[in-house]
């Protein structure tokens, strides 16, 4: 019964309503599409069109994003896959690695070094990894037996035996974009790999730098009986068969703290510069780090006698000292010094060395002009953008007592 009068109460209600379908509109239903625009505006302000308009726009800016980071991803690693630029296997390694696009500036902190990449697993480690320089030892198969044959091979003494020749090693690392350091602890060996370079060079070209290591002479903490590769054959052999190389000639060098820690002398560095200095080629001669800092005196002559020098510090199982390693980057050029350090000492010297408003310490016995007008900044490069200042330039000053003293000290007086 209530049901009833309900439905007929609704039909009431719908029959007084009818005359409005047709005429103005309630307030209610004035109201009701009042609410039902405002029901379709989005973030308070936008028309359903309007948002879809947005929303298709910004879709369009995110696939033009993705779009061009894609491209820059494809170009790097088709840059990464190119044929390398003809270059010349007695070129500068650091101008290699700048053409290259792996380093931004001619900086020898910047170069990364692999170590005794010569069987294949360790081969393919190095050719996999961010490394720009690969290491490796070269000697004969089976040297120094009855099995020994002419095929230089990738091992590291005692090994005389390896899953790995020069030539496979050549075709590996030519596929990269991987500088070559090639290490020979024994003469035997060397007449051979020249000859597989020049071929490779003749054949396909090698297109990177080159750089033919041996320890030549006898250094520091080493007994006279301990043999050395013979350096006057070693370099008559590069200048016969394969001249555009950077040659790396060294000294064998013991270091065994307490005992055993002299550092480079007079003789030595002298001695060195003998045998080399008539050689067209560059060369970069590798110093043990832990003692150069005490050996500067020395080095830095040895340095000084020809722009084609350079050093390579180099370190045992013992890591050098960051101090003895600053001292080396604020006394020489960036471009002319390499660092084959191990980590973590490599990356805090790096951190070091480019720590704003460090102090320089200065050599005692370097050059003036340097002092009073440094160049020995990582940003500045080697004998092209260093500016050349003439010693007239230079102001002198006579200190007779502390007050005259002080006067120069809180002046302007440069000496």
């Amino acid at each position: 019964m209530a049901g009833r009068e309900d439905n007929q109460r609704h039909e009431e209600t719908g029959a007084q309503e009818k005359p409005n379908s047709s005429g103005l509109q309630s307030s209610s239903q004035r109201n009701g599409v009042r609410q039902k625009s405002q029901q379709d505006l989005y973030l308070g302000c936008l028309t359903k069109q309007q948002l879809i308009m947005i929303s298709v726009a910004v879709g369009l800016v995110v696939l033009l994003v993705i779009g061009s980071v894609t491209a820059v991803v494809l170009i790097r690693k088709s840059d990464s896959s190119a044929p390398l630029s003809s270059f010349s296997t007695g070129g500068d390694m650091l101008d290699f690695l700048v053409q290259s696009g792996v380093i931004s500036k001619q900086d020898g902190l910047l170069a990364s070094w692999f170590h005794r990449a010569n069987r294949k697993e360790e081969m393919n480690k190095a050719l996999t990894s961010d490394s720009m320089i690969l290491e490796a030892d070269v000697t004969l198969e089976g040297y120094g037996t009855p099995n020994e044959k002419p095929i230089p091979i990738m091992a590291h003494p005692p090994d005389i035996y390896s899953d790995n020749t020069l030539d496979q090693w050549l075709n590996a690392v030519l596929a990269s974009r991987k500088g070559i350091k090639l290490d020979f602890k024994s003469l035997a060996s060397v007449g051979h790999s020249l000859d597989l370079l020049r071929m490779k060079n003749s054949s396909s070209e090698i297109n990177r730098p080159v750089w033919l290591n041996a320890d030549i002479l006898r250094g520091p903490n080493v007994p006279a009986f301990m043999p050395q590769v013979n350096g006057t054959r070693f370099l008559e052999l590069i200048q016969e068969k394969f001249q555009d190389v950077t040659l790396s000639p060294g000294w064998m060098v013991a270091y065994s703290p307490p005992l055993f820690t002299q550092t480079y002398t007079r003789l030595m560095v002298e001695d060195m510069y003998d045998m080399i200095k008539d050689v067209p080629q560059k060369v970069t001669f590798p110093v043990h780090a832990l003692l150069v800092q005490r050996g500067w005196q020395h080095i830095s002559w040895l340095l000084s006698q020809s722009p084609r020098f350079s050093l390579t510090l180099w370190q045992g199982s013992i890591h050098p000292n960051i101090s003895d390693l600053l001292f080396v980057r604020d006394n020489s050029y960036p471009a002319r010094v390499y660092y084959d350090i191990y980590e973590p000492t490599l990356s805090e010297f790096k951190q070091a060395a480019r720590q704003q408003g460090r102090v320089r310490r200065f050599y005692p016995g370097g050059d003036l002009m340097d002092f009073l007008f440094p160049a020995h900044t990582s940003d500045l490069h080697f004998m092209s953008t260093v500016t050349q200042h003439n010693s007239e330039e230079v102001r002198w000053f006579t200190v007779r007592d502390l007050p005259s003293l002080m006067v120069q000290l809180t002046g302007t007086g440069a000496l």
